[in-house]
């Protein structure tokens, strides 16, 4: 006859095992969803204050890491939607593309490494960040640099963990208004929600730089850099 005692234990290590296999199962989901839900940071301050009573603003975009080969980041879309956000408060902006002396040099390699290919590499003469910011204190204009200042990524699929920009107000006469810093990471949920949103919805998600971008439109408001 068959042990009782020992079936016993197989069946209570079987029920073990389920359960044990369901709370990993809850933990991992947990933590999907709270890295989900916090794929966006945004942390700022107020330095000087924005004294300048005009609505013209100019905003600077500044390339540096996206003149790298991998083409990193949204700060094109992150300075066009702010510049967007900002035309609709009635703001009168003008936006304009600069790119580092690092950023001309990765640029021009770049330029060089894909003459003889048919995906050239845009060639068009981009001003200078510091030559930009020149003009613009001659013409006593406020400025709203937005820049790429990290990306973080897996080193053998290259896939992006995280992306850091950073917006600089400044005054005419050259004084730091306001700064923050944006932060994306990248969540596994994303290529899970996102498609069950639009079934349910109909509507595709915000991107990325529309996301910061209304979050740093609002920390604006409630710090009261914007009038």
């Amino acid at each position: 006859m068959g042990d009782p005692s020992g079936n016993a234990k197989s069946g209570w290590s079987g029920r073990q095992r389920f359960f044990t296999a369901l709370i990993v199962i809850f933990l991992v989901v947990a933590y999907g969803g709270w890295q989900f839900a916090h794929r966006y940071r945004i942390e700022s301050e107020v330095l000087g204050g924005y004294k300048n009573d005009s609505r013209e603003l100019l905003v600077v975009l500044s390339k540096e890491l996206e003149n790298e080969p991998q083409q990193w980041g949204v700060a094109k879309l992150i300075s066009q939607t702010l510049a967007d956000r900002l035309r609709q408060r009635g703001y009168a902006v003008q936006l304009v593309q600069s790119e580092t002396v690092k950023g001309r040099s990765l640029r021009e390699k770049a330029e060089v490494a894909s003459v003889s290919t048919s995906n050239a590499y845009d060639s068009s003469t981009t001003p200078l960040t510091s030559q930009v910011l020149a003009k613009a204190a001659q013409a006593h204009a406020g400025v709203l640099r937005v820049y790429l200042s990290e990306v973080t990524f897996t080193q053998r699929s290259k896939n992006v963990l995280s992306e850091t920009y950073v917006l600089e107000l400044s005054n005419p006469d050259r004084s730091p208004a306001w700064k923050a810093t944006l932060t994306y990471r990248s969540s596994a949920l994303e290529s899970v929600v996102y498609p069950l949103q639009y079934i349910f919805f109909g509507d595709p998600a915000p991107g990325r730089w529309e996301m910061l971008t209304d979050e740093a439109i609002v920390r604006m408001q409630q710090q009261g850099v914007l009038k």
